[in-house]
């Protein structure tokens, strides 16, 4: 009797979401995350306490035997951040393949979504943020096949010192890193009409295309571009091929309350949405109490 391999490969029977996670999951794995396995759900209080940070505000609840209110969880980082021991001298580098559960934000149904992704905590430095960053780019690749990727990078704390200078309250800077977010330049003239925020949300390109005129917004109000810079060194220095996918575009933005530093989005060519997203996130770790830097 002939063994399934002499005639099929395993690899045949996978979905394609299951034969993606597997590339995901060695990729990580081989340069050297660890992976994380967790519960289905975590207490209602704990997501409501931090509801901000989640993407969408309805949380599937239960009630559980002993009368506590739970959640299906509907974000991986909270939990891995909640459950990992605070040691900032050090550094945990952990991957993980879960599903998260949520609200359809059109059609109000549950939906269980399939999410890849990994987390460095601890002693995070423009290494590490750069690390991620790479690795979001093989992750990419690794997706696309043969179609066109981009991955868009900015920087919030350069937005964040830009934004300290108009002395604006927190509720109106969330509402123009939204307006960025959109390039919506005729929103934020209504907020503040600073000339430098609105060609922030006009800038997209490469590198060596966008960087002069961010130079010149940035000297023009005394901020330094270094940590920007030297991220974008290191990343083209370990990978040049990174010049042509990597643009400098400030629509990638994320909430002012939990995420500093060097955020991210990827795009494949073909699908309208970002299918990934990632950033430097010290802001939520010392809402949970943690000194730990951490980037995923």
């Amino acid at each position: 009797m002939k063994s399934l391999n002499d005639d099929i490969s395993l690899i045949n029977f996978l979905r394609n979401e299951e034969l993606a996670a597997l590339k995901l999951r060695a990729l990580y794995s081989c340069n050297g995350y660890i992976g994380w396995r967790m519960s289905k759900f975590e207490e209602y209080e704990f997501y409501i306490r931090n509801k901000d940070f989640l993407v969408s505000e309805n949380v599937l609840t239960f009630t559980d035997v002993n009368g506590k209110l739970m959640a299906l969880k509907p974000d991986i980082t909270l939990s891995i951040i909640r459950h990992m021991k605070d040691e900032p001298e050090s550094l945990r580098k952990v991957f993980y393949d879960e599903n998260v559960y949520r609200v359809s934000g059109n059609s109000k149904t549950f939906r269980e979504i399939k999410q890849a992704g990994v987390e460095c905590v601890g002693a995070v430095t423009e290494r590490e943020v750069s690390e991620i960053i790479l690795l979001a780019a093989d992750s990419l690749k690794l997706l696309a096949a043969d179609k066109n990727i981009s991955l868009n990078i900015s920087h919030l704390d350069l937005i964040a010192e830009l934004l300290a200078k108009l002395n604006l309250n927190l509720e109106t800077q969330n509402k123009i890193i939204k307006f960025i977010a959109d390039k919506n330049s005729h929103g934020i003239k209504e907020l503040c009409n600073n000339d430098e925020l609105v060609k922030l949300a006009s800038l997209s390109g490469s590198y060596k295309a966008v960087m002069p005129e961010l130079e010149n917004i940035f000297n023009k109000n005394n901020l330094s571009l270094n940590n920007f810079k030297n991220i974008i060194k290191i990343l083209i220095n370990k990978n040049s091929e990174l010049e042509n996918i990597l643009r400098i575009d400030f629509a990638a933005v994320s909430d002012l309350n939990y995420y500093n530093g060097l955020v991210f989005q990827g795009f494949i060519e073909g699908i309208p949405a970002r299918i990934l997203a990632g950033g430097q996130y010290d802001k939520l770790m010392r809402r949970m109490g943690h000194k730990s830097g951490a980037v995923g």
